[in-house]
């Protein structure tokens, strides 16, 4: 008989932003991932007049690298404003070359 598959618990929607952070957070090393994640429920769902020390410090620890992910998006989506800066200003040029080159053609249409 197979066995059935073990339920995985619902995961809080107010938690949804802190483990997506976390998925995302490419400077953190696998094992360091994997044991944040499995803090997320227990220090997040304690009131934080009432938690542990050790609560806490995992709260602690998953704001500094949910501040990496940030960051990161952060320079990631200035690196793409910085390219579409470049695009429009590079169709200005071509648009004022293209105009120059249709003003050409026209005077050397009437000669």
């Amino acid at each position: 008989t197979i066995a059935p598959a073990a339920k995985r618990a619902k995961a809080d929607p107010n938690l949804t932003g802190v483990i997506e952070a976390l998925e995302q957070a490419a400077g953190l090393p696998e094992g360091c991932r994997r044991m944040l994640l499995a803090c997320v429920p227990h220090a997040f769902g304690t009131p934080s007049e009432e938690r542990h020390a050790s609560q806490a410090e995992a709260v602690r620890m998953i704001g500094e690298a949910m501040q990496g992910v940030e960051t990161t998006l952060k320079e990631g989506a200035d690196t793409e404003s910085d390219k579409v800066a470049d695009v429009e200003a590079s169709r200005a040029g071509l648009q004022a070359a293209l105009a120059e080159a249709e003003a050409t053609q026209a005077t050397a249409a009437e000669e």
